[in-house]
């Protein structure tokens, strides 16, 4: 209300207003904003005769939920992180938040070193599903940014033992047991004996009988897991 409109970009303004309205679950209130950059924008195209850039925007407004998703995965390849964060949350203004989209968003927001933003939108994402692997390999990432090695390998093997299959992770738990002069197996065995000693039996036990699938020959660590488990 005080700044000139041309001191500004207003379009931009009305989207930003309608992905916070999407974050803070007033679909309707992001719907109306969104519809409200939608018209500005065609007005300031057609004084601009600048036709190109509106078709596109219509073609992406029809777009259903799914489509838009599908979309905010595309430009993500090409590290457009900011295309697809506000894509993932048009999608969400004609549905919902999923988990899967709040850590989405958190991927692109650690892309752009926006580290305090991310592990909130991880919060999130867990207050859904609290079992998704990803975000934690995504703290993972996080830990790494902050040079913090030791948490970026306790993250690494949270995300591999939800999910062993997983090759993406195995590689992460490797890369990062190599800067700590381990190898993969030594870090996963570090992790478990440390999830041990701080109580969290589960997880402890599970990263061991992981380290024990490579190294069946350690007695040490087989009796000790007989033990928990006995």
């Amino acid at each position: 209300d005080v700044l000139f409109p041309d001191k500004y970009n207003q379009v931009e303004c009305l989207q930003l207003m309608a992905e916070t309205c999407v974050l803070l679950k007033e679909n309707d209130k992001a719907r109306k904003y969104y519809l409200q950059a939608k018209k500005l924008k065609k007005s300031i195209s057609e004084q601009s005769d600048n036709q190109n850039s509106e078709k596109h925007y219509e073609d992406v407004d029809s777009f259903s939920a799914e489509q838009l998703r599908i979309l905010a995965k595309t430009p993500k390849e090409n590290l457009k992180y900011i295309e697809t964060y506000s894509n993932i949350l048009r999608a969400a203004s004609k549905s919902e938040l999923t988990a899967q989209d709040y850590l989405d968003l958190a991927n692109c927001q650690i892309q752009l070193n926006n580290l305090n933003f991310a592990q909130i939108l991880i919060e999130e994402s867990r207050l859904i599903n609290s079992e998704l692997p990803f975000a934690s390999n995504l703290e993972s990432l996080m830990a790494l940014k902050e040079k913090d090695n030791e948490k970026a390998l306790i993250k690494a093997v949270e995300a591999f033992i939800k999910e062993p299959g997983n090759s993406s992770y195995q590689n992460n738990v490797e890369q990062i047991s190599k800067l700590m002069l381990l190898t993969p197996v030594q870090g996963i065995k570090k992790v478990g004996l440390n999830w041990l000693e701080s109580g969290k039996i589960k997880d402890g036990l599970f990263a061991l009988m992981l380290y024990l699938k490579f190294e069946p020959d350690d007695t040490e660590i087989g009796a000790l897991i007989a033990k928990y488990l006995n």
